[in-house]
């Protein structure tokens, strides 16, 4: 898949591209699974409209990815506030 461009390594060792590539499968389920939710409702929101509405995948996995740095990163008091928030 493009969005997480898994042609691109950070690392030539075998055990480096398996930890990126697990990683980056990770991630893209980590977005399905917050997204789930959501994508009935944006579906369902366009109805009306000519053409279906969907969720930008690239977007949401760049949020995603943002977000889940500062659960590493702030303290215990911000971080029910940081998953609410994705």
């Amino acid at each position: 898949m493009q969005r997480l461009m898994i042609e691109f390594f950070s690392s030539v060792k075998e055990n480096g591209v398996l930890q990126d590539f697990y990683a980056n499968l990770f991630m893209l389920n980590l977005v399905s699974f917050l997204a789930e939710p959501v994508v009935e409702q944006v579906y369902k929101a366009s109805e009306n409209c000519k053409y279906r509405h969907h969720i930008n995948w690239t977007s949401a996995l760049t949020d995603v990815k943002k977000r889940l740095i500062l659960l590493f990163l702030r303290n215990v008091n911000k971080i029910d506030s940081i998953i609410k928030s994705m």
